[in-house]
């Protein structure tokens, strides 16, 4: 009897048990979606249409690295990033920033069964590349996407774009901070420009490659930032329809015929590192009638900072060189 007794008694503590842990489940899920309910939705116009994310996004995923730059001066690190399969592009001014991620492929082309496996709340894609466009509806039904230009952006675009990606992200108030920040070294580097003597040099920005050369025209990326610092660019936009081949943007391919009518005073070539076509035009005969090559004022820059990032911190970097580069000159 005493043993039916005892048997009883725990049948009884373990329904009591499962009866208090039950209630508990449906008190953590009531209280879990009135926090779902309750938490803020934010409403993103963007290229691509308008967009609604519910909460701060957590998980992020970028198709482009100036949309890493944005994140990454809002002391937020993305799930994944389309890094084209290579992390030693990220700039080391970022990487510091950069927590472990994964690689969801090109930018080109992005491998969208990745981004779905990493269970974004908020993707970013650049609406100027067709191939993401392309893509936009399959990755919404992924998560909230929204879409800017960054292959073709310019410097002011990227001064929006980054008040509408800490829109996103719920950060504005962190957002005005960092642009205050960034505007008071722009203002810095303005003023400091203003007394060299050299700022009136026409500089042609350009990337090349074994056998092309590509000039970024007045309105591209550097070319505005040119522009924000007072310097004049060597290819205007308008000027520039003459020629036929682009790099999917302002960036104008021209030979060396065209290069010597244009003739700028600097040449600012961004490479990465390897042999470039000037290489090949320095043993032409119009090479020499170029101003560049009579003066000597052909000056190399990390091709992923000045062409490839694009974004608040390359704009700086970008600056600071260029000034610094504008002093030696001025020494020579």
């Amino acid at each position: 009897m005493r043993g039916k007794k005892w048997a009883f008694s725990i049948l009884a503590a373990i329904l009591l048990f499962a009866l208090t842990a039950c209630g508990s489940d449906k008190e953590n899920t009531k209280a879990n979606n009135k926090d779902d309910s309750n938490a803020e939705t934010i409403t993103v116009k963007h290229d691509l249409g308008t967009t609604e994310i519910k909460g701060k996004p957590k998980k992020i995923v970028v198709l482009e690295f100036s949309f890493l730059d944005a994140l990454a001066n809002l002391n937020i690190s993305p799930v994944g990033i389309a890094d084209d399969g290579k992390p030693e592009r990220i700039i080391p001014e970022i990487k510091d920033k950069v927590k472990d991620y994964t690689s969801v492929g090109s930018r080109k082309q992005p491998n969208v069964e990745v981004i779905s496996s990493l269970q974004p709340d908020l993707i970013i894609i650049d609406s100027s590349r067709q191939s993401h466009k392309d893509i936009y509806k399959q990755l919404s039904t992924i998560a909230p996407t929204i879409g800017f230009q960054s292959s073709n952006q310019t410097y002011d675009q990227t001064l929006e774009q980054f008040k509408q990606i800490a829109h996103a992200v719920g950060e504005d108030q962190k957002g005005d901070e960092v642009l205050k920040k960034h505007n008071e070294k722009v203002a810095n580097f303005q003023k400091e420009l203003d007394e060299s003597k050299f700022k009136d040099l026409v500089i042609a920005p350009a990337h090349a490659t074994v056998d092309k050369m590509f000039l970024h025209s007045d309105i591209s990326y550097v070319g505005t930032i040119f522009k924000k610092l007072g310097l004049p660019t060597a290819l205007q936009d308008k000027d520039a329809q003459a020629f036929k081949e682009t790099a999917g943007g302002p960036y104008y391919n021209v030979n060396l015929e065209q290069f010597l009518k244009i003739n700028p005073d600097v040449l600012f070539l961004m490479t990465d590192g390897e042999k470039t076509i000037e290489k090949d035009w320095e043993t032409e005969a119009l090479w020499k009638e170029t101003k560049v090559a009579n003066n000597k004022q052909i000056y190399y820059f990390d091709r992923m900072t000045w062409a490839r990032f694009r974004g608040l911190i390359p704009a700086e970097i970008i600056m600071d060189q260029t000034i610094d580069t504008l002093k030696k000159i001025e020494k020579k």
